[in-house]
């Protein structure tokens, strides 16, 4: 392969900052201004890119977008039909594909973070409408819902219950309420405590659930309208696969959805406030503008 010393050095920067990851890893990726002008969508891009690059994504694709990139590069968007984003980089001519970190020493951006900011998850509108309306309860006032598919029995749900609700209440997740979705994923008990919790009156949920998933005894009452309500929440976890368990954890940030399967990381909770701290910026920045 014939590449320009340009590309060369591009290449080798790829490579370095490969071996470089674990050094930048604290460091939360800078949204400078040059690197946003850097990743200028190409609308249109050249029929050499589309025969040679697009067909390898093609089959594994939601969506595939290009963006102009440092160096001559081009940046390969993909967002999966697993709900994954990834990044790649091809040259303007796709004589190559490759992935990897390509972190600017100058302006300590992390550009596959830039390219994955531009790019936005869609989730089925059928899996959207069930979520936004099954039968839940909350904790947090806020505006901003991440909605939590959870088993009273699951330790993975225990861990998440204790991060979410700390996270709220210290402030860490600003304007953030989280809705929990009740259902009886590992088994005969984990049904029962479904029932039971959405058998009480909405203010009560909430605390029953916090002493079900401690281990604490609750009421085992049901109603009926609390059954018909597990059963709407389990045949909407029972007739979805996107669901690989719990906790199944996903919000909605500007028409992007985040997800999670099991108990999120570090990373998910970072890149959520940030991108509601964007959220936040474009809508003072519409405001002053009008």
């Amino acid at each position: 392969m014939k590449n320009s010393p340009t590309i060369r050095l591009s290449l080798l920067s790829l490579a370095i900052a490969g071996f470089m990851t674990s050094a930048f890893a604290q460091e939360t990726p800078v949204l400078t201004e040059r690197a946003i002008v850097d990743y200028e969508e190409i609308t249109n891009p050249s029929p050499k890119i589309t025969q040679k690059v697009t067909p390898l994504f093609q089959k594994q694709a939601q969506s595939i977008r290009y963006f102009n990139a440092p160096d001559n590069l081009m940046a390969v968007g993909v967002v999966t039909k697993k709900f994954k984003k990834q990044v790649y980089y091809t040259n303007q001519s796709g004589d190559f594909v490759m992935s990897g970190r390509l972190y600017e020493t100058d302006s300590k951006s992390m550009h596959d973070e830039l390219v994955k900011s531009e790019l936005k998850v869609r989730l089925p509108e059928e899996f959207t409408r069930s979520i936004e309306t099954s039968p839940s309860f909350s904790f947090g006032q806020g505006e901003q819902v991440i909605y939590a598919v959870v088993d009273a029995n699951c330790g993975y749900c225990k861990r998440f219950h204790r991060t979410i609700t700390n996270k709220i209440e210290t402030g860490q997740l600003a304007n953030v309420q989280v809705k929990f979705i009740p259902v009886g994923a590992l088994g005969q008990d984990s049904t029962n405590k479904a029932k039971a919790i959405l058998s009480l009156p909405p203010e009560e949920q909430f605390d029953a659930w916090d002493a079900a998933v401690n281990r604490q005894p609750i009421s085992m009452g049901t109603t009926e309208q609390g059954i018909k309500q597990f059963d709407m929440t389990q045949g909407f976890f029972r007739s979805q696969d996107i669901f690989g368990g719990v906790p199944f954890v996903v919000t909605s940030v500007n028409g992007d959805w985040m997800l999670s399967n099991g108990d999120p990381n570090n990373q998910f909770y970072s890149k959520l406030v940030q991108a509601l701290q964007a959220k936040e910026s474009n809508s003072m920045t519409a405001s002053i503008s009008r």
